[in-house]
């Protein structure tokens, strides 16, 4: 049975994190603030407000059996690009196919006052043929970014949960 229960809805749906990583665009929430101090660099994203802390201080990846919602990450500077690589995501990660064992490196480059290129690759041996990489410019704004309030009446769940109730009383089958 497809959707038992809540934990069977992907991170998303259940309002628990966003993509962060990867920070991709869609048709609204699309705000980033970036916070930098000497030894982190701190990325909100509005899309469920997820803060991704990033360590500047060249520690170690934490070993494999540890799983996080946003992987574990870490930073360096390549010049005036903020690379980053992430790894150790839970099986329940954002993006539909994606292996356990994928690493996904992103690289921020400021190209001026306004723009910020941002930079995704996707290397995932046991799901593609060959790392993927996408690209998108972001432009500074002075706009409010407001809170996403996700968890307040999440009706996106009672409803596709409710569904799958009334499929089963109906014996409808998939």
């Amino acid at each position: 049975m497809r959707y038992h229960g809540p934990e069977a809805l992907d991170a998303g749906e259940r309002c628990i994190t966003g993509e962060n990583p990867p920070i991709l665009r869609g048709p609204d929430s699309n705000y980033l603030h970036i916070f930098q101090t000497r030894d982190h660099v701190a990325l909100l994203t509005e899309f469920i407000h997820d803060a991704r802390v990033l360590r500047l201080d060249g520690r170690y990846h934490v070993p494999a059996n540890v799983r996080q919602w946003n992987g574990d990450s870490r930073a360096s500077w390549e010049g005036d690009t903020l690379v980053v690589e992430s790894r150790g995501f839970r099986n329940d990660f954002g993006i539909v196919g994606i292996g356990r064992n994928v690493v996904l490196s992103e690289r921020f480059t400021l190209v001026d006052q306004t723009r910020l290129h941002y930079e995704l690759t996707v290397d995932d041996p046991e799901t593609f043929v060959s790392s993927w990489t996408v690209a998108t410019t972001m432009h500074r704004t002075d706009k409010v970014v407001y809170e996403y309030a996700c968890h307040e009446h999440n009706y996106a769940m009672q409803g596709i949960l409710g569904g799958a109730r009334l499929k089963e009383r109906l014996k409808v089958r998939e």
